[in-house]
């Protein structure tokens, strides 16, 4: 089983549970379309936070996953990443998997992250 750490349209609507730091939103605008994605962002020193939530899937699942967010034509790459929980007075980290923007995007930073 993996861990991934989803957000945006994987979250399905749900309340974030998980905050990933070190990492800031971004969206992508063109003429038919409109999605937020992330980017590592360790220049800065507030650390912003992406939030979402932590899911289990399967290798099949994750391999869907991949072909959902565009792996091979490198609109997003997979990586690994820790989240950490939202509850007050919890620490612990989890290893996750993460979507990241690929190299051939084009985007601008969302203001309020």
């Amino acid at each position: 089983m993996h861990k991934v750490f989803v957000y945006g349209t994987l979250c399905n609507g749900e309340a974030p549970t998980h905050r990933l730091p070190g990492y800031m939103m971004f969206k992508v605008q063109g003429k038919h379309f409109d999605f937020p994605f992330i980017q590592a962002y360790p220049w800065d020193d507030a650390l912003p936070s992406v939030m979402g939530n932590i899911i289990e899937v399967d290798d099949e699942k994750l391999a869907q996953m991949d072909e959902y967010e565009g792996i091979e034509q490198k609109m997003y790459r997979r990586i690994n990443a820790l989240a950490y929980p939202l509850t007050e007075g919890v620490a612990d980290s989890t290893p996750v998997q993460v979507y990241v923007g690929g190299p051939g995007l084009v985007y601008e930073p969302i203001p309020t992250g």
